[in-house]
């Protein structure tokens, strides 16, 4: 199952389908603010969807870093990438 974000999102919608959308394999355009993502929902999705296959997030202010730890999101996306083993 795919499904294509062609709008923002925040931290709160991504936690909601990592936790109901059990078929999800790919998530796809999703576009978002820094302010409003942390290493703990990718971590989340990462931990409840590791069936992903095609991971694709798009940064629009790049190196901003999580908004409530002021951190790099890198622990979110090794989490991705450590949990997605059919990841390309």
């Amino acid at each position: 199952m795919c499904l294509q974000v062609l709008d923002y999102v925040e931290d709160s919608d991504l936690e909601e389908i990592a936790n109901s959308c059990k078929e999800l394999q790919e998530l796809r355009s999703v576009l978002y603010f820094c302010r409003q993502m942390t290493n703990d929902v990718l971590v989340t999705i990462a931990r409840n969807r590791p069936n992903m296959i095609p991971f694709r997030l798009c940064i629009i202010e790049p190196q901003t870093p999580n908004y409530s730890t002021l951190k790099p999101l890198d622990t979110g996306f090794g989490a991705i990438v450590q949990h997605c083993k059919e990841l390309w």
